[in-house]
């Protein structure tokens, strides 16, 4: 049974990462592709990739940095990976845990935007045009609805 656990833990992280790597280049490439924007679709699309860049590398910077301070904590000695302390784990495994807990997470993330289509549980934008879309999408959502947007 712990072998067919591991085994699916792996399998998980793996594809996380995997996912994750692939949504990098997909920005990438939509940046690269739209650097010199001939239009609106065009900057938007730009403007979209930049925010998802800036998103997913500022996650790996933070999840890698996250688990190199963790190491550096009296708690680090009874975390355990794989049945290794984390204080034992080589750099590169830990620089690997750090890029699979954000993966993880950005996969989960984009699960619950998947179920949340209206976005309710919007969160600021990293880049002022993502941002500037965002408050234009929530403007429309509330207006469809004839709602008000909560003060929380």
């Amino acid at each position: 049974m712990a072998d067919t656990t591991a085994a699916l833990t792996g399998t998980l992280i793996l594809g996380a990462l995997t996912f994750k790597t692939i949504d990098l280049i997909k920005y990438g490439t939509a940046w690269y592709n739209h650097r010199s924007p001939k239009d609106d679709d065009a900057k938007e699309t730009r403007d979209e990739a930049v925010n998802g860049l800036t998103t997913l590398l500022t996650g790996c910077v933070a999840g890698i940095g996250i688990v190199l301070l963790f190491t550096q904590t009296g708690l680090a000695s009874d975390v355990k990976v794989g049945g290794t302390a984390l204080t034992s784990l080589s750099f590169a495994s830990k620089i690997a845990l750090g890029l699979a807990m954000t993966s993880v997470a950005g996969v989960l993330f984009d699960a619950k935007k998947a179920v949340d289509n209206t976005d309710s549980a919007s969160k600021p934008k990293m880049t002022k045009p993502a941002e500037s879309a965002r408050r234009a999408m929530l403007k429309q959502t509330i207006a469809h609805s004839g709602g008000r947007p909560s003060r929380d």
